[in-house]
């Protein structure tokens, strides 16, 4: 086991951000993401499955909710892998705070501010932008803010690719630190700020008791296994594609990156079978050249390097 936890694995994410005292680290990284015009100061957590009007509303919400001094609404989402519908989730569970809000008896309508966060290890299918942070408000014909107190804020971290030379901003180092924490042996100097100590002292495995150990190690487990699946499932799909493109219609195959059927092979695909398809997609994403998987598989590297090229 590393000496730092994942920060993306469920228990890693709410132990650094999700406790009563993480209150301090969770402040510093919500000021440096949202840059506000007067810093939270006080945060208090909620119940997110207190909100939501049904059982099955409750039922899927998770992470962290909380509010400020200032009764504004912040939620707070870790997402490891990448779900059909992601934003019409975000924009699903942000209506909850607003609903919230609503007294009983008499009201003017008047609400406070209401953030939702996604921290994401994928990027966003279909979003036009090259950057890692992308912040959303309602706005008119003119793109001009039409209602400022709802906000949806996405990170991608696979966009950020800053070294520890290009870290200007405390926002620069809070990512820099949620992606590499759980390789280092020991913190690294560009850390010297107080609020890392603290977020160390709360990611440094030695510090959990046994219980904690056993939690981490289950969620690290999970993760791992989510992310096997999907790699399986892909790698599947993409063999499926090579051995039965016209079946699946070649449409479909040139939006998954197949291309045209006869161009990558179908015909030697469906000879060959996706159990041996499987295996040249395996080898190539484990680094063997051409010419090694060919004395592997007995195939003709011809028909090896289509495969690659489909999976590029």
């Amino acid at each position: 086991m590393t000496k730092y936890i994942n920060p993306f694995t469920d228990f890693g994410f709410k132990k650094l951000f999700g406790e009563e005292s993480s209150k301090n680290i969770l402040i510093s990284f919500l000021n440096a993401l949202l840059k506000p015009t007067h810093p939270i100061k006080k945060i208090t957590f909620k119940n997110p499955f207190n909100l939501g009007k049904t059982k099955y509303d409750r039922s899927l919400i998770f992470d962290l909710y909380c509010e400020n001094e200032h009764g504004e609404r912040f939620f707070v989402e870790m997402q490891k892998a990448e779900q059909e519908y992601f934003q019409d989730r975000m924009v699903f569970y942000s209506t909850f705070p607003i609903q919230e809000q609503a007294p009983k008896g008499k009201w003017n309508y008047g609400l406070k501010a209401v953030y939702c966060i996604g921290i994401l290890d994928f990027e966003i299918k279909d979003v036009n932008s090259k950057s890692y942070i992308n912040e959303m408000q309602i706005k008119n014909q003119a793109n001009k803010v039409f209602y400022d107190k709802y906000t949806l804020i996405t990170v991608e971290m696979p966009k950020f690719k800053k070294k520890e030379k290009d870290l200007k901003t405390l926002l620069d180092k809070w990512l820099f630190y949620l992606q590499n924490i759980a390789s280092y042996d020991a913190l690294p100097e560009l850390f010297k700020e107080p609020i890392f100590k603290e977020a160390t002292a709360k990611t440094e495995v030695a510090n959990y008791t046994k219980e904690e150990r056993l939690a981490y190690e289950k969620s690290l487990k999970q993760m791992r296994d989510e992310y096997s699946l999907l790699v399986t499932a892909e790698n599947k799909g993409i063999a499926k594609g090579l051995v039965k493109g016209e079946e699946i219609g070649i449409k479909k195959g040139e939006e998954i990156g197949i291309k045209k059927g006869e161009e990558i092979g179908i015909k030697k695909g469906e000879e060959i079978g996706i159990d041996k398809t499987l295996q040249i997609i395996e080898h190539i994403k484990n680094g063997k050249n051409n010419h090694e998987i060919s004395k592997a598989s007995k195939i003709a590297i011809p028909y090896i390097e289509k495969i690659r090229k489909s999976i590029q």
